[in-house]
């Protein structure tokens, strides 16, 4: 979740705990573009995340990085915080757009539906919500998770949502 591919599959993408963002061709294997957050971005990515995120399953801490997906044609991504939000941020600048308030806990994975109308989000709670970008309204919120939300998959077709 903090890795992230492409739309089109050619550039792989990786986040910082400190929302910097880098960017790799990956048929070349070289560095293609890499954006340092603003400090206003640096600032509120800080305090949206915990310095130290809780063991899991009698594991050590570690750091916690925030999950981003990117939408299907590039040109936005969906950004996770600890506070429960998740931040819709313009690909290329990382201008903030819109925050969905979700769980009072950590959102721990993003994912967005193929045809980028979707954006779903797992959280500590064991809650997946889902929201429309378009009209920035939840759509729903499914509970009854047995553990916190790690993963998110969303079929080809958008028509399951598949959480671990």
């Amino acid at each position: 979740d903090r890795v992230t591919f492409s739309p089109d599959g050619t550039v792989l993408s990786a986040r910082t705990r400190e929302g910097g963002l880098f960017r790799w061709d990956i048929r070349t294997g070289r560095l293609v573009e890499t954006s340092r957050a603003t400090k206003e971005m640096e600032a509120d990515l800080l305090t949206r995340s915990s310095p130290e995120a809780p063991a899991a399953h009698g594991e050590r801490p570690h750091r916690w990085i925030p999950p981003s997906a990117t939408s299907p044609d590039g040109t936005w991504e969906a950004v996770g915080g600890s506070d429960g939000t998740v931040q819709i941020r313009d690909a290329a600048t990382q201008e903030l757009f819109h925050t969905f308030r979700g769980p009072a806990e950590r959102v721990e994975c993003v994912a967005i539906s193929p045809d980028g109308t979707t954006l779903a989000s797992g959280a500590w709670d064991g809650t997946v919500r889902l929201w429309n970008v378009r009209a920035l309204v939840e759509l729903a919120v499914f509970a009854g998770h047995t553990d916190w939300v790690a993963g998110l998959a969303i079929s080809p077709d958008g028509t399951l949502l598949d959480p671990s």
